[in-house]
């Protein structure tokens, strides 16, 4: 197989599984951020309207 071993392919497949699972993280950490503040802005405006 090209001199590369089955130990090799394992840890390849790890690898880019921890990078698929950080960027899945980071996308819903992005996710939840820019949630959190449009639920800030509509907080802020709808405290404007009680005043």
């Amino acid at each position: 197989m090209n001199g590369i071993t089955f130990q090799q392919i394992e840890d390849l497949n790890a690898e880019e599984a921890a990078q698929m699972q950080r960027y899945v993280n980071n996308r819903l950490t992005t996710k939840r951020m820019a949630e959190g503040q449009r639920k800030e802005e509509l907080g802020e405006i709808e405290d404007e309207r009680e005043d």
